[in-house]
């Protein structure tokens, strides 16, 4: 989670530092658009990656409980033939 929010705070002075070097830069550059949509990007981003692994974990699980059943219902036949 700390590499994130360095990403985050990277992304947000980039154009800061670009602004102490080309004051137009500082005039050209909209504000508006980017304070919304990097923090939106960066949120989506945080969503996706959450929401794929927790669904790996719960793909890991079903795998496990077929993976215990047939085990299970093998071991049954087994002990059924005996």
């Amino acid at each position: 989670m700390k590499c994130h929010l360095y990403v985050m705070a990277t992304l947000l002075a980039t154009p800061l530092a670009a602004q102490a070097r080309e004051s137009s830069m500082w005039e050209r550059f909209n504000w508006g658009i980017h304070s919304v949509t990097i923090p939106a990007v960066f949120l989506l981003g945080l969503i996706a990656g959450w929401w794929l692994r927790e669904r790996k974990v719960s793909e890991e699980r079903a795998r496990e409980e077929i993976a215990r059943t047939r085990l299970d219902s093998s071991g049954n036949v087994d002990s059924d033939k005996k």
